[in-house]
Formats: structure tokens, C-alpha cells, sequence
């Protein structure tokens, strides 16, 4: 009987070392998932209207063909000439990182020409534009309320 007790005793330890030691589970949210996520951090009031993020405008404004690069995305840019609010989340495929983080560069920058000349309350906002990558999702966000919608962000993507 001692001998019985004494090996499911040890079976139980062993149980239990074994299932502290199996990695936590990895977030996989979807980019939807994502985005609406960060649309409710960010507030209704404070999003202009805005216009989804389609194949033609993630090629035309990034530069980036969603087939070669991309899992899945999902974003939106501002439909008004006098907001800069645009937000792209994008699950990356494996070994694109750096493409897809030259598309977030070179739309920055594109951003920043336009904006400097323009108005400068909403080039303070492109200014503080942000880039957040966890693990192979990336987020790009112009916003007044970026700090928001990075929370929101990592909330869904941090393991």
C-alpha cells in the first residue's frame, strides 16, 4: 500500500511539473479581430469617417501586395483631406517582416511630405504616428488616440 501511494504521489508531481512546464498557448487573433479591438479603444467620436483598407489601397499606399507579404490585414484610412487617422494591422508571413516594415516606412514618409505643408495640427499627429510589432503582427497607427490603440494592439498580440 505504501508503495502505491508513494508512485501516484510521484505520477501526480510529475503531472504537475509537466504542465508547468508546457509553453502558454500563443495569441491568434484575427486582423478583424484586431482592428475592432482597437476601434472600441480609440472611440466612435474620435474616428473620422473612414474607408477600409482594400488589396488596390494597401498596394497603392504601401506598396505592399497582400498575397506575397500578408497572412491577413486589416485597416483603415481617413475618407477627409484634413485628417491624417489611418490604422493597418497586418499578420506577416513568415520571413517578410522587413518588406512589410519598408511598405509602414515608406508610407510614413509619404505622410510626413504631405502633411508638413499642409496643416500643421494633424502633422503633429503624423509625427507621432506608431509602429508596434509582436511576434509576426505589426501595427501602423495615426492617431490622436495612438496610445489607445497600441494597448488595444497588444492586448490581442502579446503572448
Amino acid at each position: 500500500m505504501k508503495k502505491l501511494t508513494a508512485l501516484l504521489l510521484a505520477a501526480l508531481v510529475g503531472l504537475s511539473v509537466l504542465a508547468g512546464c508546457q509553453k502558454a498557448e500563443e495569441k491568434n487573433p484575427t486582423c478583424e479581430e484586431i482592428l475592432e479591438k482597437i476601434n472600441e479603444a480609440i472611440g466612435e467620436d474620435n474616428l473620422p469617417d473612414m474607408q477600409a483598407i482594400d488589396d488596390d489601397v494597401l498596394s497603392v499606399l504601401y506598396g505592399i501586395t497582400s498575397t506575397d507579404l500578408l497572412e491577413d490585414y486589416r485597416g483603415s484610412v481617413a475618407l477627409i483631406n484634413v485628417r491624417a487617422d489611418e490604422i493597418l494591422v497586418m499578420k506577416v508571413k513568415e520571413g517578410k517582416m522587413a518588406d512589410a516594415e519598408a511598405g509602414i516606412t515608406q508610407r510614413q514618409e509619404d505622410l510626413d511630405a504631405t502633411w508638413s505643408q499642409y496643416l500643421p495640427e494633424v502633422y503633429e499627429t503624423v509625427k507621432d504616428a506608431r509602429v508596434v510589432k509582436n511576434g509576426n503582427y505589426i501595427l501602423f497607427v495615426v492617431s490622436e488616440k495612438a496610445d489607445e490603440a497600441v494597448s488595444a494592439f497588444d492586448e490581442m498580440t502579446k503572448a
